[in-house]
């Protein structure tokens, strides 16, 4: 249904939409507004009850997580009919940071956690970050951004340093230069400097 709304609306900005559709697309951010606050749920438990994978806890909050990661994509997928303001207040501001942050926070660092950083990351617009002259990314990504930076900072000290090249990427791929840049000084990681190209 996305996509047919979609195709049916790509001659046409959202202003000049007809009536009945603006007050669909008004109808759907109020129905993703009530999904994002009724219907995610991310558990916050001690990390001790979910560093063994197996255990009901770490089950649930793996569950959980993925269930929001799916309503953040669903959000996402409607970049072009609804303005970046309102899916950056809904997919970033509602539900990355006040509810998939937690369970990230929560995980051990790891290739799992990279992962689903890569999901999320995954997720975001490409339009978001076509400004060839942006070295900061947007404000709302801040948060997760700065637990990429702590991830990576943990894992350049591991056995998972292939993760850190992984984390230096999806930092390149959200315009977040300085901050991957900064990282690989600090961190005298010259091999990585090669993926960040400037434009």
């Amino acid at each position: 249904k996305v996509v047919q709304i979609k195709k049916s609306c790509l001659r046409s900005s959202t202003k000049q939409l007809f009536p009945d559709l603006q007050d669909l697309l008004k109808s759907i951010v109020s129905r993703m507004k009530k999904a994002v606050e009724d219907d995610v749920f991310i558990p916050l438990y001690p990390k001790s009850a979910v560093e063994n994978k197996t255990s009901p806890h770490s089950k649930f909050q793996e569950r959980q997580f993925w269930s929001g990661l799916k309503l953040f994509r669903n959000i996402l997928l409607w970049n072009g009919l609804l303005t970046d303001d309102t899916l950056q207040e809904l997919g970033l501001g509602k539900l990355l940071n006040r509810y998939l942050i937690i369970a990230l926070l929560n995980a051990t660092p790891g290739p799992d956690v990279v992962k689903k950083c890569n999901q999320v990351a995954a997720c975001l617009p490409e339009k978001w970050f076509e400004n060839s002259a942006m070295r900061t990314s947007i404000p709302q990504l801040e948060n997760f951004i700065q637990f990429l930076l702590q991830s990576a900072h943990k894992l350049s000290r591991s056995e998972f340093r292939d993760e850190v090249e992984e984390i230096i990427l999806i930092l390149v791929k959200i315009k977040a230069l300085n901050q991957a840049e900064s990282f690989i000084g600090e961190h005298h990681l010259d091999h990585l400097k090669s993926l960040i190209k400037e434009d």
